[in-house]
């Protein structure tokens, strides 16, 4: 059977992110995407990471016209508060790669200090190698 029309049913990120995969990869076929004018565009970001730019450089757009069209800001990390109980406070959990450039050993210098210092703040961390 030789599939000629593919049709998506629902836009939001998934349905555009799954059509513009489509279309990079079957040009010849014909791609239509169908959205409801009735439901609202779901806010994304939340769990949108780090590998988006895999996707987008896989697709040839350039960083700066992504982020100037889609309104996007650079995110570093997702802070989670009251993770596995409550009143446990909160911590963060960075995107990419940390920048070990001042550091001897890596992320060993902050565990090393969090261990002899208790009293230090969690979100040192992040303040340390993700400035």
């Amino acid at each position: 059977m030789n599939i000629n029309n593919i049709v998506i049913v629902g836009g939001g990120s998934s349905g555009w992110m799954a059509a513009a995969f489509l279309i990079k990869n079957f040009p010849e076929k014909s791609i239509t995407l169908v959205e409801s004018n009735s439901i609202p565009t779901v806010g994304v970001g939340e769990s949108t990471l780090a590998d988006i730019t895999n996707f987008r450089d896989y697709l040839g757009i350039e960083e700066k016209d992504f982020m100037r069209s889609t309104d996007a800001s650079y995110k570093m990390s997702i802070k989670f508060t009251d993770f596995y109980e409550k009143n446990a406070g909160s911590f963060h959990y960075p995107f990419r790669y940390p920048n070990l450039s001042n550091t001897k050993n890596g992320l060993l210098d902050w565990m090393m200090i969090k261990a002899l210092y208790l009293d230090t703040p969690s979100t040192d961390f992040v303040k340390c190698y993700f400035p």
